[in-house]
């Protein structure tokens, strides 16, 4: 049965058999983007959700009024910087729409050169694309093929919206207005309307609303004007759980522990035991207090910090709550487990450590962190990769691909496991991943490091293979072009099978 096969890349040979007959490998499916199912109403429900401006109030009753006009609304471009609240406005426009719940999707910009082409248009869907994190302007075919697709999404009944800065939808108003698109700058929400209306919208914090407004207590005048509204949801969130207005390790916990940080790494020989355990704490929160320990003992033993074992050895040393809780670490007697006894604490060391105390940083944390992953750390790798994508938001990702270049010498597999799980985290980012994924590209196709290109293909294999699995078989794509190894080319083809792709 003949069957025209259009719109797929083929990978590998292309082998011809014989007269008629062409074997080949297609990949179906990766054309369009993958719609990431998403709930208005859990992700930013109304009764948290701050209006950012008129014009945000001016697209909702656009799309409202869209159902049943034959020229409506189908695109709405909320245009505005990073970290200004846009994700959530879109959900909200989302709810707006005549589209049922169950019908909404994110996009994620899984392309390498922005395509049209790329977008669904299934019936009676909305779709959000989400283009965070993106930072180069759209291409003019873009704008022009936009026009064509939004007539297709009313055709079906559907409605998209599109997030992005200004610089990225550079061309928006050169090619005129057009009724079935409309593009809108928003503004940044109040951050005090922000904290106020989420405890309000939970009857157990609703009389801590008035908090940031009283002078008596420790919130008053913690945010700026200008403040991200993460960083406002992110104080209320600590408000909500405060023990009351005068909490002092609430608000140690908002402002990063800054005022405690100075005091836990300054000093002489005294404490360094304790900063030790404390170092290893952050980076191995909820692992065994065996692994935090031994950890801790590694560091104390690394060639620049030197510090002996007191005589008599393991014997000589404190039992495990003896030298957890001077670091801030609690004990769990019925399953051996060391955790931060504040979990904030554990990013804030890290970023302290990374900018604060480079020397140490660069000279013995690098080090230690592959000796503990080859040591006792080696079965909660998970626990340092999730530890590491979060200090990349402060360090960035150059410092951490530094880092699994220097794990991957190894040779080992977990090490390779370990730097593949840490890319795939980092390329999902929703700030970092666009750099992340680059840089997988330049990996994927280096063949002068074999090691490298297996990493990649693990990551392939997670979480970055199943939000993009298009660049995800791109840079699979390269690895079969270039492979540094027959372990690379293996690698590879097993990413693929795990990612699905």
């Amino acid at each position: 049965m003949k069957q025209d096969v259009t719109g797929n890349a083929v990978l590998g040979d292309q082998n011809i058999a014989g007269r008629d007959n062409i074997i080949t490998n297609y990949l179906t499916g990766l054309r369009h983007l993958r719609p990431h199912p998403v709930d208005p109403d859990k992700l930013m429900p109304a009764n948290r959700f701050v209006s950012p401006g008129d014009n945000f109030a001016r697209a909702a009753q656009a799309v409202r009024l869209a159902l049943g006009s034959a020229a409506d609304v189908r695109i709405v471009v909320l245009l505005a910087p990073e970290e200004h609240g846009r994700k959530s406005a879109g959900l909200r426009l989302l709810a707006a729409t005549s589209v049922a719940n169950g019908r909404l999707s994110e996009l994620l910009p899984d392309w390498d050169e922005p395509d049209v082409a790329c977008l669904p248009e299934e019936r009676g869907a909305g779709y959000l694309l989400n283009l965070r994190g993106v930072t180069q302007p759209l291409p003019d075919a873009f704008y022009t093929d936009l026009v064509t697709y939004a007539s297709r999404l009313r055709k079906a009944g559907s409605y998209m919206v599109i997030t992005a800065t200004k610089t990225v939808w550079s061309q928006a108003r050169a090619g005129g207005s057009h009724p079935e698109i409309l593009v809108v700058e928003i503004e940044r929400p109040k951050p005090d309307d922000i904290v106020k209306r989420y405890l309000e919208s939970d009857e157990k914090t609703q009389d801590r609303s008035d908090w940031i407004d009283n002078k008596e207590g420790v919130f008053f005048g913690l945010l700026p004007e200008d403040c991200a509204p993460d960083e406002a949801a992110r104080l209320a969130s600590i408000i909500a759980k405060a023990k009351d207005i005068e909490d002092k390790d609430a608000l140690d916990e908002f402002k990063g522990w800054e005022a405690h940080l100075s005091d836990w790494f300054s000093g002489g020989e005294e404490g360094v035991r304790t900063r030790a355990v404390r170092i290893a704490g952050a980076y191995l929160d909820k692992a065994p207090a065996a692994v935090v320990l031994s950890s801790a003992d590694l560091l104390l033993a690394a060639p620049k910090i030197n510090l002996p074992m007191p005589e008599g050895g393991l014997l000589a040393m404190p039992d495990a709550p003896s030298r957890l809780e001077p670091a801030g670490i609690s004990f769990d007697g019925a399953t051996g487990i060391a955790s931060l006894v504040h979990e904030s604490q554990g990013p804030a060391i890290r970023r302290y450590l990374w900018t604060q105390h480079t020397q140490l940083s660069q000279e013995v944390l690098t080090q230690w962190l592959q000796d503990i992953s080859q040591g006792p750390a080696k079965d909660h790798l998970d626990v340092l990769a999730s530890a590491l994508t979060q200090l990349a938001e402060t360090v960035g990702i150059a410092p951490i691909f530094d880092l699994a270049t220097g794990w991957l010498r190894a040779g080992d597999k977990q090490q390779l496991d370990l730097v593949g799980d840490l890319l795939s985290d980092l390329a999902v980012h929703a700030t970092l991943g666009s750099q992340a994924r680059a840089e997988l590209a330049k990996w994927a196709a280096g063949k002068k490091e074999p090691a490298r290109q297996r990493a990649v293909a693990r990551a392939c294999s997670g979480a970055f293979g199943k939000e993009y699995p298009s660049q995800a078989l791109t840079r699979a794509r390269y690895i079969l072009s270039s492979p540094g190894s027959d372990e690379a080319l293996k690698d590879r083809h097993q990413g693929r099978a795990r990612a699905g792709i």
